[in-house]
């Protein structure tokens, strides 16, 4: 009888060492699925418009709207200050990036955000504005804040404050609705919709 135990002893080996190697097939299996190089999981764009109301230096000509471009955002080589979905990325770019439009010239008042990531995932525009290593919020957005500095009482007013809206795929002027401050960083970037941006003493919405 006690010759009749080492077969059983061995199948116990055996046992035992094939768990760690399932395990690590597995994994190998998962992470090959998740992070498998060349396809994208998400692949689209949404519009992005960061106005800024400029007091006119000429007497009673009110303000004047500049727009600001996030070129280069999420890009090797350019801008990229988080690493937080590196592993999400493709072809050199982070999954939340900037691109230009087609024909874009800088007398346009929109960019794009690209996304195009390797695994679906809720990105959001706090995501984007980490990436270009810039803060976001009602009394701070891009160092501009509220309200702005005196030493910058020649370019903007004391009444001037962030307002952001957002404007569905087709959507028109009327369409535009105000994102709450509290909501701005989770704030999804969903296909084909406008964020709008503006640093002024009206705001973005139509009521």
């Amino acid at each position: 009888m006690a010759r009749s135990r080492p077969p059983s002893t061995r199948r116990q080996k055996t046992v035992l060492y094939s768990i760690p190697l399932l395990a690590l097939s597995l994994f190998l299996a998962i992470y090959y699925v998740v992070a498998i190089p060349g396809e994208a999981r998400m692949d689209y764009t949404l519009n992005i418009s960061i106005q800024l109301s400029v007091l006119n230096s000429a007497p009673n000509t009110g303000a004047v709207v500049t727009t600001i471009f996030p070129q280069h955002v999420g890009i090797a080589g350019g801008i990229w200050r988080s690493d937080q979905y590196n592993n999400y990325g493709l072809d050199g770019k982070y999954p939340v990036f900037a691109e230009a439009p087609k024909g874009w010239n800088n007398t346009w008042q929109y960019y794009l955000i690209h996304i195009r990531s390797r695994v679906a995932w809720n990105y959001t525009l706090l995501d984007f504005f980490n990436v270009w290593g810039q803060p976001l919020g009602q009394n701070n957005t891009l160092s501009y804040t509220v309200p702005p500095p005196a030493s910058q009482s020649n370019l903007y007013g004391q009444g001037w404050f962030w307002d952001m809206c957002v404007r569905p795929p087709g959507g028109t002027f009327r369409d535009t609705a105000r994102v709450a401050p509290d909501h701005w960083g989770s704030q999804h970037l969903d296909p084909g919709i406008l964020l709008i941006l503006i640093y002024s003493n009206y705001g973005c919405s139509p009521t």
